[in-house]
């Protein structure tokens, strides 16, 4: 089985299962559109959703870190972006839990976002 994105898929119960143990709780907002879901052998193993010119709800199951899927799940939001006319996108510290911040910064870093101060980051589109 290969890595799919899928874009705005229905939601299933092996998604909740699956976002459930993602996040540690189901995302109230998933019947919101542009919920990006990469699958693996029909698992769901990350996730974001594209909100305005915001990148929320990051998350890679940590089995699968360090293999590319946040990089391709991130890179088809910011297809997506442009595709809606939008000329940066910005993600905020404060929408991930603190444990998490470290990470989520360091990634969108190396995935070409600039810091903006200490609870932003940027990228240009």
């Amino acid at each position: 089985m290969r890595l799919t994105i899928h874009d705005n898929p229905p939601v299933s119960a092996q998604m909740e299962i699956d976002l459930g143990k993602l996040y540690g709780h189901l995302p109230a907002d998933l019947q919101a559109p542009f919920w990006f879901i990469a699958t693996f052998n029909d698992r769901h193993i990350a996730a974001l959703r594209l909100d305005g010119d915001r990148i929320v709800n990051l998350g890679v199951r940590s089995e699968t870190r360090r293999r590319g899927v946040g990089k391709y799940l991130l890179q088809k939001a910011l297809e997506r972006a442009r595709e809606l006319g939008l000329t940066e996108v910005r993600a905020l510290a404060s929408d991930y839990p603190v444990e998490n911040r470290a990470m989520v910064g360091d990634f969108l870093l190396a995935q070409g976002f600039a810091t903006v101060d200490d609870n932003q980051w940027r990228i240009a589109l």
